[in-house]
């Protein structure tokens, strides 16, 4: 009468919230963790301070749909887990509320709609105890944009100042995160002074900054009275700085934490002029030449820490050094400081070509100081002569007096290329579980004349650039020709040992009547859609016995002893699929009080290998349960490369029954057990337990053994 009476009015389960972290991660595992935790709270009410029976008694499912169907769960409405609703407000929170999902899924980017209800028992079955409440969330692609932190400018990196001008207002200068945020920027600037015997690196995590400064959106500060006074030790006259790019909740932007590379100067009574070399001009070399329309890279070495660029036209019968000094400049560049850092701040990368309107500096391992030229400036036309020089500047950019300022001259030329490119498209990779992966793509050659294949590299993963992998087992071989206007289907082979969801391979083709000129590449990407094939040999459960417990109580015990080859394990679950007691006579049957354990686990460890496996601190294996009453067990190995068990496991399972009074019932009890390997594969082997129970009714640890028989399921994945 009671149920009847419940499932009469609306439903007794209300107020159902359900919160997700901000940007879900796309393994539903990782939503245990962490600061921002899936949590599920629901609220009942309470008739003379009693919850309902019917809410202690449900059941909580938990789905993720996608376009209104089911696209991850492990249950439905009669099957679902039992709740433990035992107070008013109920809240599962981090892996507990994974858990009730009953497996861990992978979500490609899209949108998607997580579900939460309540179930329980009617009269003619299982009926809804609280509506359906859903939330959307969004699974972001790996496209996301990443962000390049700030670089230092100037002062730049080594300059020496005089002890006249380190007590002048100072300039800080860096380039912005590259590409802008939406977003507004605070960067701050900090200076270090060092101490003696300190490197950079220490005086930032030992000492206290004496600059701090935050400014927004722009890209200098201005310091007064970064020193008052002479050096004394233990205090040195050498100084680090760097800036920090930091969103307005005080979070970094880009790689590095958000920070510049260290850049470092001092001040001393020397003449600057006394320890500057002459520039030396590297490239592009005299007589050399370039392609029209090419952004070349203008490298050389020394000079001081300011530098002016220029460039002009040689027309006529001129020398270089007669156009330098009357031509009206093609290109110049006046005060631009040294961005000083020991990794390029911009490198054509495999993805895309990043050019900015303002050139920059970056300083290589063999202290190169390399300028490119912007694709704003003037370009360099097919047939023209020109020359360059490098005229050396003061910190405040003035230049530099005496032939130590200047350097010398090299000329180059442009010679015509026309237009030329390449299709890469119609890419397949393939998924493997071990490092090797093969891949097929087509490369076209849309010009007029015959190409060549240069290069096939993978140049970024899971939407990060990585260091170009080169492909190998090129089918056709590198070198082969493709025709004019023509596209071959070409196959070849990469290793990288992580996991994969997106993969871009870039094609280099040249021009074979001109190779040195005409070269053309592309990348095109492809997202897997991997379904990892199940290399479990086999789950088998052996060796098993189950007896009766305790009578009175109505409990049985399982032991199995779970073998899985070849692979090491990292997690067991056992899920109590079906229970069934067929009695002789109906009157034998006794009320269970302890109704909440019937047909559940009440206990479960392994027998042996114990210490191979997480534990609740008490020596026992740790399962995941509530109030220690669960339909599944599970166990974790302390090792994420897992535990060897192809010579078997015994694990002991303790099952509530309703208590037998003297009636040799037939119990029929229904495991599935499944595995997952140290490479996020799982298998699984339904087992089927059966048990006469004892007749005699005097012996409460009585009854005979049962027998096991693998279930006849396929295994899966």
């Amino acid at each position: 009468m009671v149920s009847l009476q419940v499932f009469a009015q609306t439903n007794p389960i209300t107020a159902i919230t359900i919160t997700l972290p901000s940007n879900p991660d796309a393994l539903t595992a990782n939503w245990g963790t962490g600061t921002s935790l899936f949590m599920i709270s629901a609220t009942t009410k309470a008739a003379g301070g009693r919850i309902n029976p019917a809410v202690e008694e449900s059941r909580i499912l938990v789905l993720i749909k996608k376009d209104g169907n089911k696209f991850c769960g492990s249950y439905t409405g009669s099957t679902a887990v039992a709740s433990g609703f035992n107070t008013i407000t109920k809240v599962w929170s981090g892996s507990n509320a994974v858990s009730l999902l009953g497996k861990d899924c992978t979500l490609p980017p899209g949108d998607y709609e997580l579900s939460v209800q309540f179930f329980g028992n009617g009269p003619v079955g299982s009926i809804p105890l609280s509506d359906e409440k859903t939330k959307p969330f969004t699974i972001k692609g790996n496209d996301q944009q990443a962000y390049q932190p700030p670089q230092a400018i100037a002062p730049a990196n080594g300059s020496t100042f005089s002890e006249t001008d380190i007590k002048k207002p100072m300039t800080f200068r860096w380039t912005p995160v590259i590409p802008k945020p939406q977003e507004p920027v605070t960067y701050r600037l900090s200076v270090w002074q060092l101490m003696e015997g300190q490197t950079g690196p220490q005086a930032i995590k030992a000492n206290q900054p004496i600059i701090t400064k935050d400014v927004d959106n722009i890209t200098q500060a201005l310091i007064t009275n970064l020193i008052t006074g002479p050096c004394k030790p233990p205090y040195l006259c050498e100084f680090v700085w760097n800036v920090q790019a930091l969103t307005r909740d005080g979070k970094p932007i880009g790689g590095n934490n958000g920070a510049s590379e260290l850049s470092t100067f001092k001040f001393d009574s020397a003449s600057p002029s006394e320890t500057i070399s002459s520039p030396i001009l590297i490239s592009p070399a005299n007589g050399a030449t370039l392609r029209e329309g090419e952004l070349p890279k203008f490298t050389w070495k020394g000079g001081g820490p300011g530098y002016k660029l220029k460039i002009i036209e040689v027309t006529g019968s001129q020398s270089s050094g007669e156009a330098l000094g009357t031509n009206k400049p093609h290109f110049e560049k006046d005060s631009i400081q040294l961005m000083h850092t020991n990794k390029p701040f911009f490198e054509k990368d495999s993805i895309e070509l990043m050019r900015t309107n303002k050139p920059f500096f970056e300083k290589d391992s063999l202290n190169e100081l390399i300028f490119r030229y912007p694709a704003s400036a003037p370009k360099f036309m097919a047939g023209k002569r020109y020359a360059w020089a490098v005229q050396s500047r003061t910190v405040e950019g003035k230049p530099i007096a005496g032939n130590k300022g200047t350097s010398g001259t090299n000329e180059f030329t442009t010679r015509e290329m026309g237009t030329y490119g390449i299709t890469v498209q119609n890419l397949t990779v393939e998924c493997h579980k071990g490092a090797d992966h093969n891949f097929t793509v087509n490369i076209g050659n849309p010009n007029n004349g015959t190409a060549i294949i240069d290069k096939l590299e993978i140049v970024s993963i899971n939407g990060a650039v990585i260091t170009p992998i080169s492909a190998t087992s090129v089918s056709p071989a590198l070198g082969s020709m493709i025709a004019a206007n023509g596209n071959v289907n070409v196959s070849a082979s990469f290793s990288y040992a992580s996991a994969m969801n997106v993969v871009c391979v870039k094609a280099y083709i040249k021009e074979q009547s001109n190779p040195l000129l005409n070269v053309a590449s592309s990348y095109t990407c492809d997202t897997l859609k991997c379904c990892w094939p199940c290399d479990i040999n086999q789950v088998t459960a052996s060796n098993s016995s189950i007896v009766q417990k305790d009578a009175a109580t109505g409990t049985v015990n399982i032991q199995n002893i779970i073998t899985a080859t070849p692979n090491n394990i990292t997690k067991i679950v056992a899920d109590l699929v079906y229970v069934k007691v067929t009695s002789v006579n109906n009157d034998c049957n006794l009320c269970n009080k302890g109704k909440k354990q019937q047909d559940n686990f009440i206990d479960g460890n392994f027998i042996v290998n114990g210490s191979a496996w997480k534990t609740n601190g008490n020596g026992a294996i740790a399962y995941a349960s509530v109030n220690g009453i669960t339909r599944s067990l599970t166990f974790t190995s302390t090792s994420s490369s897992g535990v060897n068990i192809t010579s078997g496991i015994k694990i002991s399972h303790t099952i509530g029954l309703s208590p037998t009074s003297c009636c040799g019932d037939v119990v029929e009890v229904w495991i599935r057990y499944s595995v997952w390997d140290n490479s996020c594969h799982v298998c699984d082997q339904l087992v089927k337990a059966t048990l006469t129970r004892d007749k005699a009714c005097n012996n409460t640890n009585g009854g005979t053994n049962g027998t096991v028989t693998n279930g006849k399921v396929p295994v899966q994945n």
